[in-house]
């Protein structure tokens, strides 16, 4: 008896001092810089959202947060470094549609797996995406896009940035009768630019990467890939608008960490991005941008996480894409 009352309280006592030890480690936390990945170029959407978000939990924190691009492969590059990093909660990821919903669609083999290789924290906004065309251009929407197509014998080519966007250009010209070619780019800028430059034809991206393109003249929106128009662009019309029913497009942005993260840390990262997230400036920031901000629990994320991977699957397999 006396024996097992003696094991009952070391068991206590070890219960209590591992309690304490998460406890210390999360006020502790972090101790040296933490790096944000970003599988996407400077300038684009998901990389002045990390900078935002980074700028923000330096704030709340006090820590020194990174932001670290590591573009290319279709985001693949930076998803798999994340993935295979140490889960101490120093590298965390911008995770998003494309890298996490999109890719598994198109690819047989990821060398991460969306769902098992993170440990979700939050989902930071979700986003509209537009189809744009060089503003010198002969078309004002998309029957005069379908109709430039159809006069040309090798029809149009598109760019696209991310594997989302191949999928929903790909969408729109089955859903059209367009011959189109998609080209692939390291991300949504370089993209752009060949688009302003007349390289491609037409490309589908986030709003808030196209307007101050668009505001400056240099590209036209043919269409946007939601419900309602975006109050960014109020003049185009949805596709719903130009006949294209029961087809929208929004894409989601949120944090995560390689799997196996300790818990403790995973909850002071979410507590602090969720204080940041909430922010009047933040969310004023984001509505600027064209974006929703979508705040989220660790396990509401996961969930979101799970049901885009089939949602995507399906998309990829309308547009008549088979997996590479």
């Amino acid at each position: 008896m006396r024996r097992a009352v003696r094991l009952t309280g070391a068991l206590a006592l070890f219960a209590a001092a591992f309690a304490l030890s998460c406890q210390s480690r999360a006020e502790q936390y972090p101790a040296r810089p933490v790096h944000i990945v970003v599988a996407y170029p400077a300038g684009s959407t998901m990389d002045v959202v990390a900078r935002m978000l980074a700028g923000g939990l330096h704030g709340v924190t006090g820590g020194t947060f990174v932001v670290d691009n590591r573009p290319g492969a279709e985001g693949r590059i930076g998803a798999e470094f994340v993935a295979k990093a140490p889960p101490d909660g120093y590298t965390l990821f911008i995770s998003g549609s494309s890298t996490h919903s999109a890719n598994p669609a198109l690819f047989k083999q990821l060398p991460y797996d969306p769902v098992k290789d993170f440990s979700p924290i939050t989902e930071i906004a979700s986003l509209t995406y537009a189809l744009a065309v060089n503003a010198d251009a002969p078309v004002k929407n998309l029957r005069d896009l379908a109709a430039l197509a159809a006069s040309r014998p090798k029809g149009l080519s598109y760019a696209y940035g991310s594997q989302l966007a191949q999928i929903a250009a790909a969408t729109i010209a089955k859903l059209t009768g367009m011959n189109a070619l998609g080209v692939p780019y390291k991300g949504q800028p370089p993209a752009m630019t060949d688009l302003i430059g007349g390289e491609v034809d037409f490309m589908i991206a986030d709003v808030p990467v196209l307007v101050p393109q668009i505001r400056a003249g240099k590209l036209r929106a043919l269409a946007v890939f939601n419900e309602a128009r975006s109050p960014l662009l109020p003049d185009v019309p949805t596709l719903a608008e130009q006949g294209i029913t029961g087809y929208d497009l929004l894409g989601w942005i949120g944090l995560s960490a390689p799997a196996r993260t300790p818990q403790d840390i995973v909850e002071t990262l979410y507590r602090a991005a969720d204080e940041v997230l909430k922010a009047p400036a933040f969310q004023a920031k984001l509505t600027e941008m064209g974006m929703t901000y979508d705040p989220s629990s660790p396990d509401q994320f996961a969930r979101l996480v799970v049901t885009q991977l089939s949602i995507w699957s399906k998309k990829a397999k309308d547009a008549g894409i088979a997996q590479e």
